[in-house]
């Protein structure tokens, strides 16, 4: 009788010591786990602020830049030459010469940006590293469509026909800008700056409740927190 009862205390002593301690490692788990969760999270919006700041100081000189280009007065003449049936040939050259020169050192200005081109709707296009092209290709690409016809004023990761002729086959992301008229549509010369597309990283991707939110993708669309859980574009 002493014996059975010795055999009960005992197994309920054991069964009592295997709960608390299987209860404790289950709240232990679970607390680990969510402080590894908070550390996590922490470090992703901490990453994502660096890489926010990195992406305005990249947008920041590709903005002042195509500013600085857009509110010259050697590209206002050079439109309105190239637009005048009555310029000569000679004149229109000159003009096409100076453009690329004041582009050439436009863009050695600001590191971030690789090229800057100028493309006129009758088929050429003037760039930096004076480049001055008859070409009409770049009418028929998706870039060209998709500004026109839709407004898409940023160009996802792509090859460069201006790129390509300095040899430089690596992608880049564009941003387009209309010149002498505020509607793509309407316009008769579009600027584009090219920024490598390494210069953009990888698409940073942060996870939380089962949502993605994406910083800035390849597409060179770019995307601001708003809080912890929301991100609007920019």
């Amino acid at each position: 009788m002493l014996y059975s009862f010795r055999n009960r205390l005992i197994a309920i002593f054991v069964l009592l010591f295997v709960l608390s301690f299987g209860t404790l490692a289950i709240l232990l788990f679970n607390q680990s786990r969510s402080i590894v969760r908070s550390y996590i999270e922490s470090s992703a919006l901490e990453k994502m602020d660096e890489y926010g700041s990195y992406i305005d100081m990249l947008r920041t000189q590709i903005y002042d830049l195509a500013s600085i280009v857009f509110n010259s007065d050697i590209t206002h003449d050079w439109d309105t030459i190239v637009s005048d049936p009555n310029a000569t040939s000679a004149e229109k050259y000159v003009a096409h010469y100076r453009l690329s020169q004041f582009l050439t050192q436009t863009t050695n200005s600001y590191s971030s940006v690789t090229s800057v081109t100028v493309y006129r709707r009758e088929g050429m296009w003037v760039s930096s590293g004076n480049q001055i092209v008859s070409d009409q290709s770049f009418l028929e690409d998706d870039w060209y469509e998709r500004f026109i016809h839709n407004e898409e004023y940023w160009v996802p990761s792509h090859q460069d026909a201006a790129e390509m002729r300095n040899h430089n086959s690596h992608p880049v992301v564009s941003m387009l800008m209309p010149i002498g008229s505020f509607h793509p549509a309407q316009t008769r010369s579009i600027m584009k700056v090219n920024v490598s597309a390494d210069d953009f990283l990888t698409g940073f991707i942060w996870a939380r409740a089962a949502r993605s939110i994406c910083w800035i993708s390849m597409a060179g669309r770019c995307y601001r927190r708003r809080s912890t859980t929301r991100m609007t574009a920019c």
